[in-house]
C-alpha cells in the first residue's frame, strides 16, 4: 500500500497546539507526517523524537526555544537562499538547512525538501500572467511577451546563481550523506529556480543516493496553466529521481486545495508516479477536515493510494 503522509502545513496560521494537529491527523487516518511551516519555538518541548512518525521535513526546521524563524517567503525576500550572490546570506541559508538535516535525523525523517533558489526575474511578471489567466487571455500576445520577458530576466546572472547553488548543494550533500538523509529539490514557481530544464541540469550533478526530486503537483499545474511546461512532462522526465511528492490541487492559479476540486488530472498522472515514493498531502488551513477526507477518497479512486 502506498504511504500518504499529512503535512503540518495544514496547521500553519491556525490557533492550534501541535497536539491538536496530530490528533486531527490521526482522526483522518494518518499515521505519518511531514514537518513543514512550524514557526513556534515550543515544538521541541511538545513533540519528542519517536512519538510520531515523520517521513520528511520541509526546510527550514522549527526554531529552537526563544528563537524566531523566518518563513520561506521571508527568507526569499531577505535573499537568504543558496543562490544569493552575497556570500554571508548564502552561508546563512546553508546553515539553516544543516540544522534541518540534523532535526530530520533526530526525528526519524529520511528526506529534507528544499527550495533550490532564486533568479533575477521579478515575481510581478508571474503575477501579471496570473491576471491574464483569470481574464482568459493566457494565450494572448501579451502573455507571450511576458513569458519572453521572464526568460530574459531569468537569464541575467544565471550562471553565477547556478554556480552558487552548486557549491551549496555540494556542501549539503556531504553533510546529509553520513546522516542518511536525502535532499529533495522541489519544482517551484516560474520566476524561481528550478524550471523544467534547470531541474534536469541540477539532478545530473549528483547521483540519486543523496539528492533527488520532490514533485509538487500544485506548483506543476499552476505553471502549466500559465503556459509553461505541461504537468505530465515533469513526471515523465524525472520520475526515476523522485524521492517525494507534495499532493494538492490547483484551481487556475491558486493551489494547496484538496485533490479533486481543481485542474490536476489525477487519473492521468497516477501511472507516471512510482509506487514506492511517499506522498505527502500538502493542503492549507482553509481546507476543512471533510474536504481532506474527500481528497483522500479522490486519490484512492484515481490510483494514487
Amino acid at each position: 500500500m502506498t504511504t500518504l503522509a499529512l503535512s503540518t502545513f495544514w496547521a500553519s496560521g491556525r490557533d492550534w497546539r501541535l497536539r491538536d494537529f496530530f490528533a486531527a491527523g490521526a482522526d483522518l487516518g494518518f499515521d505519518c507526517f511531514e514537518l513543514s511551516g512550524i514557526q513556534r519555538d515550543t515544538f521541541y518541548g511538545e513533540i519528542r523524537p519517536g512519538v510520531f512518525r515523520f517521513v520528511s521535513l520541509h526546510d527550514s526546521a522549527p526554531p529552537a526555544r526563544a528563537q524566531t524563524r523566518l518563513g520561506s517567503g521571508e527568507l526569499r525576500r531577505a535573499d537568504i537562499v543558496y543562490t544569493s550572490l552575497d556570500e554571508e546570506r548564502r552561508r546563512r541559508a546553508i546553515a539553516l538547512t544543516k540544522n534541518s538535516i540534523d532535526v530530520a535525523a533526530e526525528y526519524g525523517a529520511r528526506v529534507v525538501v528544499l527550495h533550490p533558489g532564486q533568479t533575477s526575474a521579478s515575481p510581478a511578471i508571474e503575477e501579471r500572467l496570473k491576471q491574464l489567466f483569470a481574464q482568459e487571455k493566457i494565450d494572448s500576445p501579451e502573455a507571450d511577451a511576458l513569458r519572453a520577458q521572464l526568460a530574459v530576466e531569468r537569464a541575467d546572472r544565471r550562471r553565477e546563481r547556478m554556480d552558487a547553488l552548486h557549491r551549496a548543494l555540494d556542501e549539503l550533500a556531504a553533510y546529509a550523506l553520513p546522516r542518511k538523509i536525502q535532499l529533495g529539490l522541489e519544482n517551484r514557481p516560474a520566476h524561481e529556480i528550478t524550471n523544467f530544464v534547470e531541474m534536469g541540469e541540477i539532478l545530473a550533478w549528483y547521483s540519486g543516493d543523496v539528492i533527488g526530486y520532490c514533485h509538487d503537483t500544485g506548483h506543476a499545474q499552476v505553471q502549466a496553466n500559465l503556459g509553461f511546461t505541461p504537468h505530465a512532462d515533469w513526471l515523465c522526465a524525472y520520475a526515476p529521481r523522485l524521492i517525494g511528492m507534495h499532493l494538492h490541487d490547483a484551481r487556475g492559479v491558486t493551489n494547496h486545495h484538496a485533490p479533486g476540486i481543481g485542474n490536476v488530472d489525477w487519473r492521468a498522472l497516477a501511472p507516471l508516479a512510482p509506487k514506492n515514493v511517499v506522498r505527502v498531502l500538502e493542503v492549507d488551513r482553509t481546507v476543512s477536515s471533510d474536504a481532506v477526507r474527500a481528497g483522500i477518497a479522490h486519490l484512492r479512486a484515481t490510483g494514487w493510494l
